[in-house]
């Protein structure tokens, strides 16, 4: 975005006063004059122009706040221009350059890509009391060149709040004998954890020990494997025994009964069939004889 011009149409000590600003290519522009010329009012026209003017404004010492009116002309990288003005208030306060219809800041924020009020104001905003501030964080700063670098070349004024913070923020973080910041507890954590680590740990020397037990215990655990085998299977023989303990005894009654039938004389096969047909022909006879 390129400022073709700031229109000062009533803004601090200013009355339709105008900088052109559209001279060369991109143009960088000094603007110079003396003490209390409005150098300082002229900066905040430009980033009150395009952000907005503070409800309470102290750039009212000409103009009353109702009549508070700064305005220029943008142009953006692809060559659009868009002519506002800017009045005090609390709503609709974009407006064309006739004041009487009302701009969206929508089409402003199209030419600013994103910059935001305070990054533009550190960045290309910084006015005669910042300088000064930054220009005393400096002197303060003991002669640390990294410190003295970044507070002149990012603009930040207020560098030892900056870093008071920084350090707060940090102190939050970490303390050498802290025990409640973060990174302590986390460092304690640490600690705990390493020194369950290294208990858990074993030496070569106490590794090869408990192999050697395990070992043992693998070699024993075989032993009574086998001893319990072998046990099973005499209870389970004996177990057989003892259910057929009275079968041998119904067995050994027998073997005496038959004992005693040693001197018995044997009949020939089929001696019960002869004997029937015998009584049968018996039973015949003397029912003939009868």
């Amino acid at each position: 975005m390129k400022i073709l011009s700031l229109d000062l149409i009533a803004f601090g000590p200013f009355t339709n006063a105008a900088l052109d600003l559209s001279a060369g290519c991109e143009g960088l522009h000094l603007i110079y004059g003396a003490n209390e010329a409005g150098k300082s009012s002229a900066l905040r026209a430009l980033r009150q122009m395009l952000y907005g003017i503070p409800e309470r404004s102290t750039d009212d010492f000409v103009h009353p706040h109702s009549k508070m009116r700064v305005g220029g002309r943008l142009r953006a990288a692809n060559g659009t221009v868009l002519d506002v003005v800017r009045r005090k208030g609390r709503g609709h306060t974009l407006r064309t350059t006739d004041d009487r219809d009302v701009i969206d800041e929508t089409a402003l924020k199209a030419f600013l890509n994103g910059v935001e009020a305070d990054f533009f104001e550190v960045m290309f905003g910084i006015g005669y009391d910042e300088l000064v501030s930054g220009g005393r964080e400096i002197v303060s700063g003991g002669g640390e060149l990294g410190r003295l670098i970044f507070a002149a070349g990012s603009g930040v004024a207020d560098l030892g709040a900056v870093i008071e913070g920084l350090q707060t923020e940090a102190g939050a973080l970490f303390r050498p004998s802290g025990q409640k910041q973060k990174i302590n507890e986390a460092v304690g954590r640490l600690r705990q954890c390493r020194n369950e680590l290294k208990e858990a740990q074993l030496s070569g020397q106490e590794w090869a020990r408990h192999d050697l037990a395990l070992s043992e215990a693998l070699r024993a655990k075989g032993e009574v494997e086998t001893e319990l085998a072998e046990s099973q299977r005499t209870l389970s023989r004996l177990q057989r025994l003892r259910e057929a303990l009275p079968v041998i005894a119904e067995r050994r009654e027998a073997l005496k009964a038959l004992k005693r039938l040693t001197h018995a004389v044997l009949l020939p096969e089929g001696f019960a069939e002869r004997r029937a047909d015998a009584l049968t022909s018996l039973r015949i006879a003397q029912n003939e004889q009868a």
